[in-house]
């Protein structure tokens, strides 16, 4: 069509990598193949395809390419409902075509990618608040197993029937304190050193 050799001709001009779909079927397989762009511009009247059906089913394969809507004369509420369904803006051919409003269309592309932008990064950022808040919930689910878990078995090497820590430590080492019955008298004999 001439409006998408122009939209083409006008976004090379300024530097951009342009693909061209010429049909839905055609948007749709390049969705599915999961071809990453920065821009989409999606006709809302394509040949064999309803516009809104095609931005509908890209919305599914992928949710962070920016999606603006060209529409014909007339179509504004048509392009509007598409904005519902997850376009990030709209344009009229009529608009494009002028060339005085070309600064116009390339700030209604740009604000369109900053956009999708912003609602890509409200979408990580709720992510990672869920991850966050799984992750201290799990952490407070039994608060007293974690700061208490170490007090149910003391890592001493203690086991029942041997001696207590409590014992361990008043043997030592036998170079502070000897003490205890001698064999012989039963007496007993505590000497310091």
């Amino acid at each position: 069509s001439v409006v998408r050799g122009f939209l083409k001709k006008l976004l090379t001009i300024g530097g951009a990598q342009v693909d061209e779909d010429t049909d839905g079927q055609e948007r749709l397989a390049r969705a599915r193949a999961g071809t990453p762009y920065d821009l989409i511009l999606l006709d809302l009247a394509m040949p064999d395809m309803d516009g809104i059906e095609v931005l509908k089913q890209t919305r599914i394969e992928n949710d962070t390419t920016a999606i603006v809507m060209v529409a014909g004369v007339g179509r504004v509420k048509s392009a509007v409902a598409a904005v519902r369904e997850g376009a990030d803006g709209y344009i009229e051919e009529q608009d494009i075509s002028a060339s005085d409003d070309r600064i116009e269309f390339q700030f209604g592309l740009e604000q369109a990618i900053k956009h999708r932008a912003g609602l890509v990064a409200q979408m990580q950022l709720q992510v990672l608040r869920t991850d966050s808040y799984s992750m201290i919930t799990h952490d407070l689910r039994s608060p007293a197993g974690r700061l208490f878990g170490g007090i149910d078995r003391p890592r001493t090497g203690f086991e029942p029937g041997g001696p207590s820590p409590l014992q361990e430590e008043q043997a030592g080492d036998g170079e502070d304190y000897i003490g205890g019955a001698r064999p012989e008298t039963g007496a007993r004999d505590d000497v310091r050193r």
